[in-house]
């Protein structure tokens, strides 16, 4: 036993040492035993392996995915604000705000849907995300044709971030499909 640890010893410490110098590593030293970066091994808050560890996950995911799930929420607070006043509003009108009441929230919640998938980086939910974001685009259309250009202005600039977000090279790498 004491024979091989004698004999690893040194490969060890040529690799340390040609790590810490920022050196091609010595000729004794093999280059796949050279120590890499692991970045999952650095986060302990989530198991090893974990698909959608928020170490894997790079920043312009994790802000896609804020911004994605604020839509869901706003799409299901309004829809139970709906629901709510139908039930206490005009009987003629209390149909339409239920129904579009319970559509708003389920849109809500299949958003929501899709913000939890870009939460955990699957590459399914790049797709309707960006889907969401282009209706945000679609009615900030609407609020310029209607003359509300203070208010189109912000909601123009969040669909357009949110689609930045889900196609930069960081997010690209992350959310595509590898196509055979």
């Amino acid at each position: 036993m004491k024979k091989t640890s004698a004999k690893t010893a040194p490969i060890e410490t040529a690799s340390a040492k040609a790590a810490s110098a920022n050196t091609a590593p010595t000729k004794n030293a093999p280059t796949k035993n050279a120590p890499t970066k692991n970045v999952a091994a650095t986060d302990k808050s989530a198991p090893e392996g974990m698909p959608g560890a928020p170490a894997s996950r790079p920043r312009t995911v994790t802000a896609a995915t804020a911004l994605t799930g604020l839509i869901a929420a706003l799409l299901f607070a309004y829809g139970l604000y709906l629901i709510v006043a139908g039930l206490s509003g005009q009987p003629v009108l209390r149909a339409r705000a239920e129904l579009g009441g319970a559509l708003f929230a389920l849109f809500g919640l299949g958003i929501g849907w899709v913000a939890r998938g870009l939460l955990r980086v699957e590459a399914w939910a790049r797709t309707p995300a960006v889907l969401t974001h282009l209706l945000v685009l679609a009615a900030c259309y609407w609020m310029v044709q209607g003359g509300y250009y203070g208010e189109a202005a912000p909601t123009g600039l969040y669909g357009l971030a949110g689609i930045v977000l889900l196609f930069v090279p960081a997010s690209h790498r992350v959310l595509s499909r590898e196509v055979h």
